[in-house]
């Protein structure tokens, strides 16, 4: 089940503080949420009720201390797509772009929308109204590691790989036409403090996303003991 809480910095310190959540659901999935631009609409993965889940998302409105306000789920993949896969929805961060992830014959997939030339609050099924696809280098998940996070400023889609064990993350950056400008195949940022975090050396990538202000990515990383984890957020300059 889908769990979606909100946190908030308090004064600028750098230090999140949980202010409220939204109760588990089985219309949201695991991994991948975006808000659409100007609204207070959000897509999330879709979840378990959803048949078929990876080929779809789900349109909410986030609800403090209860289920989400009005779930619909919109078909963002063809029937010839994984339907065990994870989509993973965001928004580009210029608001121009939906991109989506999943699975065919076995290998990474990400498609992209523009958003200028959809209705997609209104809309049920959009999966042939995508702009572009292509497959992901399938070096990005090589040796045990997972695909788990991607982000977009409009220019580049930034993809996020590792597991849970101390081995290197991955950071590959593709253009919106699916040309692969960037591989970083040894991200070790924030190994260190893993670590020190607990006797287990978890450093799980969660999440990442673009800062818009100070042209950097923030990548959001588990780390700690089981029962005492924490999230740390780095930044790193983008690069052209």
């Amino acid at each position: 089940m889908g769990v979606i809480n909100r946190f908030y910095d308090v004064d600028n310190k750098n230090e999140i503080n949980a202010l409220d959540s939204q109760l588990p659901t089985t219309r949201i999935g695991h991994q991948g949420i975006a808000l659409l631009p100007g609204t207070d609409w959000l897509l999330s993965s879709a979840g378990t009720a959803t048949d078929n889940k990876g080929r779809f998302i789900s349109l909410f409105k986030y609800t403090s201390g209860n289920i989400p306000f009005y779930v619909k789920v919109i078909k963002v993949f063809g029937d010839d797509y994984d339907g065990k896969a994870i989509a993973m929805p965001f928004v580009t961060s210029d608001g121009n772009f939906l991109i989506v992830s999943s699975k065919k014959d076995g290998k990474d997939v990400l498609r992209v929308f523009d958003l200028k030339k959809l209705n997609i609050t209104s809309s049920n099924d959009i999966s042939s109204k995508y702009r572009n696809e292509w497959n992901i280098s399938k070096n990005l998940t090589s040796d045990g590691r997972f695909f788990q996070a991607m982000a977009s400023d409009g220019k580049y889609i930034y993809l996020l790989s590792g597991n849970a064990s101390q081995s290197v993350k991955k950071l590959y950056a593709y253009s919106l036409d699916g040309k692969l400008s960037k591989k970083i195949d040894y991200v070790t940022l924030g190994q260190t403090d893993a670590l020190k975090a607990g006797n287990q050396g978890h450093w799980e990538p969660e999440g990442l996303a673009v800062d818009s202000k100070n042209d950097a990515l923030l990548i959001l990383f588990s780390v700690g003991d089981k029962g005492k984890r924490l999230g740390k957020i780095y930044s790193i300059k983008l690069q052209p």
